[in-house]
């Protein structure tokens, strides 16, 4: 790499000319972030970034090697061509450009089978982000006998979606124990996806010793899961590239990162990130929380740019250097979000928190002919079709009688993690008698087709009064209610079936708030800002009812995981995560 610095009206400057990038062009970053310089490079023919010297003054910045007259032809109607392949621009204090890329796992739309994934990956396409797929593996997420869905996938449903565009992995295995038992259905699905040459993903949240050693030898290559600094460490020895997400970063988790002296294999990412959270920051957020926990600027843009894309052997992006996608982001400081400027391909898309691009509106007439039969709005629970009856909801036929019971305790205010306790319930007409039991609710979960359900006790929870219900519960997104009130409870699965899906918290027979999610249960017509609005007003509304979990709403969609440890519900009782057995209530 050719490297020298100008002098330009007082202000020095870092010039070089890319090669083929890597390291001599990372280090050429570092080299004028430490000295405070701009970095500076060019973007040419179609949104990929090409050779050539800039040179640079306060105000301007121009090619020093002019393109070729045959490369000035192409690029001049070309719209993803950016201005810094062209002569002259007005300069905005280039600092940094970070890629900007995003890998989506559609599990979410399974509730309407491969068409739903599929209109899911369609749909991507006209978002201005460039956006990549990885398939479902686990659908459903445990196994048929521990919970309804209507599909289930295997190997077909991996072949067929491989050959999608854009789609790089099958997406986390989470079923970790049908690893270990050897599933052959499961095994089916991993082969298939190695041989298309895609990434497996992983979820190993308790797994340590001969059983990890056992999963990663599927060929299963990553783990998101809650991290502490030993489970890094034996993931990185056993080749597991070792995904931080928010919770993940710790004081503890960083000092054991930055003592690696590789940290290739270390990667910042997000996961489950509600619209509520969206709006202060989405990698961004990890990015700077890593930093103020002591991961140094670099390294953490590092871990969420260029080593991500290595991972999913994206060799065209996650670099500014000759040949890549022209992806970045123009910021006055290393983790000063959002944005000063966004391009995608070369194109300027956003402007100091403002989109600049609109996507096209969901075409709904595609939508209702990519539909199949479990779409929430052609289903008993839906519409104006309303199953549930007070009975529904009883533990017990018996009038006034103690029911020994076991409850899912919620262990903490920071993450998922559950317990299970015994505990006497004295009941009334078969409801719990909550006046004696302050700190319990009562849950249900109900299958979308309408013909099973369970009833359960949640300890723990904190809420004091009302009820929540919603179709959006990983993965299966059958409808769940949870409450302190019998009709509170009826109430509130009335609101959301008359929705045709979504979410709504109840007080009292009022209607405290709500969030329809008309698209299969799980997907929001609304624009961004209010659907943020919305769910923000759910969860305070949920905190002023007692519930004191930082994420009151993560917390309540995966309360119905049932791969998440230790004890979840499901349309069928609590499962028990790690032995894969339902136990009784």
């Amino acid at each position: 790499m050719d490297e020298s610095k100008l002098m330009a009206e007082n202000r020095e400057y870092i010039v070089f000319t890319g090669k083929t990038g890597g390291v001599d062009v990372t280090n050429a970053l570092v080299s004028a972030a430490e000295q405070e310089a701009s970095v500076l490079f060019i973007v040419s023919t179609y949104g990929h970034i090409k050779s050539g010297v800039i040179v640079a003054t306060d105000s301007n910045i121009w090619l020093k090697e002019q393109p070729s007259l045959a490369e000035k032809e192409s690029n001049k109607n070309c719209p993803q061509c950016c201005a810094y392949s062209c002569r002259k621009r007005d300069m905005i204090n280039l600092d940094l450009a970070v890629i900007n890329v995003k890998i989506a796992d559609a599990v979410s739309f399974v509730v309407s089978g491969i068409n739903g994934v599929k209109w899911f990956m369609e749909r991507s396409k006209s978002l201005r982000l460039r956006v990549y797929h990885s398939i479902p593996s686990c659908v459903p997420a445990s196994s048929p006998e521990l919970e309804w869905t209507a599909f289930v996938f295997g190997k077909n449903e991996v072949e067929e979606l491989s050959g999608e565009d854009n789609v790089l992995a099958l997406g986390e295995v989470m079923d970790y124990k049908r690893v270990l038992s050897g599933d052959r259905v499961l095994k089916a699905m991993v082969d298939t996806a190695l041989k298309r040459g895609l990434r497996v993903e992983g979820h190993i949240p308790t797994l340590k010793g001969h059983e990890l050693s056992e999963y990663v030898s599927w060929g299963i290559t990553s783990d998101h899961t809650l991290m502490n600094p030993e489970r890094i460490t034996e993931r990185i020895y056993r080749g597991v590239f070792v995904m931080l997400q928010l919770k993940s970063i710790t004081d503890e988790n960083i000092r054991t990162v930055m003592n690696f002296k590789d940290r290739s294999a270390v990667l910042l990412v997000t996961d489950d990130v509600e619209p509520s959270m969206i709006k202060y920051g989405h990698i961004s957020t990890t990015v700077k929380k890593a930093v103020e926990k002591g991961m140094p600027a670099m390294e953490a843009i590092a871990s969420a740019s260029i080593r991500p894309a290595h991972y999913l052997n994206l060799n065209n992006i996650g670099l500014i250097a000759p040949g890549y996608k022209a992806d970045f982001l123009v910021v006055k400081d290393l983790i000063d979000f959002p944005p000063e400027e966004v391009y995608i391909g070369g194109e300027l898309v956003a402007e100091k928190g403002v989109f600049l691009k609109t996507s096209p509106v969901m075409e709904y007439e595609k939508f209702q002919a990519a539909r199949s039969g479990c779409s929430v709005t052609d289903t008993p629970i839906a519409g104006t079709a309303i199953p549930l009856l007070k009975p529904d909801l009883q533990i017990s036929k018996e009038d006034n009688t103690i029911c020994n019971c076991n409850a899912v305790v919620i262990e903490n205010d920071d993450n998922s993690l559950t317990g299970l306790e015994k505990i006497n319930i004295n009941l009334l007409k078969g409801y719990p008698d909550f006046k004696r039991h302050k700190d319990i609710a009562l849950i249900g979960v109900f299958a979308r087709n309408g013909k099973s359900g369970n009833v359960g006790i949640v300890k723990n929870l904190g809420l004091n009064n009302g009820a929540y219900a919603s179709t959006f519960e990983h993965d299966s997104h059958n409808l769940m209610i949870v409450g302190r009130g019998i009709d509170d409870m009826l109430k509130a699965s009335q609101v959301v079936s008359g929705m045709g899906g979504g979410i709504a918290v109840v007080k009292n027979g009022s209607v405290l708030a709500e969030l329809p999610l008309p698209v299969m249960g799980i997907l929001s017509d609304h624009n961004y800002k209010e659907v943020a609005k919305r769910l923000t007003l759910i969860e305070n509304t949920l905190k002023s009812l007692g519930m004191s979990h930082k994420r009151p709403f993560l917390l309540l969609s995966v309360l119905c995981l049932s791969v998440s440890p230790y004890f979840k519900f499901s349309n069928k009782g609590i499962v028990d995560t790690e032995n894969r057995k339902l136990m009784e209530n």
